[in-house]
């Protein structure tokens, strides 16, 4: 019996791959499109080549595999378990003395081998690849604001900061004029026989200036005027149209090292999210294999008749999935929640929605398979 168990297992989860693998193109696809959507006005202008755009959705892929694991998994069981009930596989399986468990045990395996993989994309790769991804948008939209400056022209690649160039070489002007009004209370103008866009700190495009002149008007600090002659000087701004706007697309904290967040905040950083963004990796594969077991619980306990209502029911597991991980860090950034309970919503959650569902099954005669009955086929020589 335990030899047939072990083939049952094996072909559930030979079953499953099929569609674990177009659910993780499709939701791939899904956030790749809405990522690029929200990043593409960084870079216009910046004429990115063929090699660059391939690498940056490699780059952005690793993260979205931790994000897409979960959602991939929950659609592929409850397809193959629909697909399997309405087969009358299941009821074969009970017919011949297995129990149910041993279906879900394909399911469970795969599981823990997903988990497996979610730890290692969330704790190790995402953030690589999220600090690299970082720091290719940070150069691609300094040469983006390059390719919006013309020699001999008036132009504003930064709002708030207008650049004249006699002659544009690339990412070198020569014969700078900027004025740099962010602040309107205090414009700097600023003069300066050549200039080098390159990546400042943070997520932030430098301006370095070489021997030149700035003058201050005083009024922010109810001073004088001033002027300032220099040999260097940096001016950053940051890259889209205010500070942190990079975060909209690709937040800090998905690019900070694992190691880093163990450390106590650092000045200026809430602990609070600080706290959470650590919790959340930790808290992703734990999510992922409850994920699953609710399930593989559901796709092989109730008698699912038609597979897309089965494919319906996964879905409105993982709604509830993301949904109570949103609410979470609603809570969160109000107070409410600590950043572990945040980080743990979504396992609570799913954990809970699986109990009201295999109950309110159970109240309505959907329990295993003595509910079930054997369909009849209408061929001259079936059964």
């Amino acid at each position: 019996m335990l030899a047939l168990v072990l083939r049952i297992a094996l072909y559930v989860a030979r079953q499953m791959l099929p569609w674990i693998a177009a659910s993780l193109a499709a939701a791939a696809l899904l956030f790749l499109v809405t990522q690029l959507l929200r990043i593409a006005p960084f870079f216009f202008g910046a004429e990115v080549s063929g090699a660059e755009i391939a690498k940056a959705l490699s780059l952005l892929l690793v993260p979205v595999l931790g994000w897409a694991l979960a959602p991939a998994f929950a659609i592929a069981v409850f397809a193959v378990g629909g697909r399997m009930s309405a087969d009358g596989e299941l009821v074969a399986l009970d017919a011949a003395g297995v129990r149910r468990t041993g279906a879900a045990a394909g399911p469970l395996a795969v599981a823990v081998g997903a988990a497996l993989i979610s730890a290692a994309v969330w704790l190790v790769a995402a953030p690589a690849a999220c600090a690299s991804l970082r720091a290719e948008a940070v150069r691609l939209a300094g040469r983006a604001i390059a390719g919006r400056i013309s020699a001999g022209r008036f132009t504003e690649p930064v709002p708030g900061v207008v650049i004249y160039a006699e002659k544009v070489r690339g990412a070198r002007l020569e014969g700078v004029l900027v004025e740099d009004a962010r602040d309107p209370e205090g414009p700097v103008q600023i003069v300066a026989a050549a200039a080098q866009l390159h990546r400042g700190p943070g997520d932030t495009v430098a301006l370095s200036f070489e021997r030149g002149d700035a003058f201050l008007s005083g009024a922010a600090a109810g001073g004088a005027p001033a002027s300032i002659r220099f040999d260097s000087l940096d001016l950053d701004a940051p890259i889209g149209s205010a500070p942190g706007a990079l975060d909209a697309f690709l937040p800090w904290t998905l690019a900070a090292d694992t190691a880093a967040l163990l450390e106590p905040a650092p000045g200026g950083v809430d602990p609070d999210a600080w706290g959470f963004a650590l919790w959340r990796r930790l808290a992703a594969p734990v999510g992922l294999l409850a994920l699953a077991a609710a399930s593989a619980a559901l796709a092989f306990v109730i008698p699912w008749r038609r597979r897309g209502l089965a494919i319906g029911c996964a879905v409105l597991l993982f709604l509830a999935f993301h949904a109570s991980g949103r609410l979470g860090e609603t809570l969160l950034a109000a107070g409410a929640l600590g950043p572990e309970a945040a980080a743990l919503a979504p396992t609570a959650a799913v954990a809970l929605l699986a109990i009201a569902m295999i109950a309110a099954a159970r109240l309505h005669g959907g329990g295993p398979a003595s509910r079930a009955k054997p369909r009849c086929s209408k061929e001259s020589n079936g059964v």
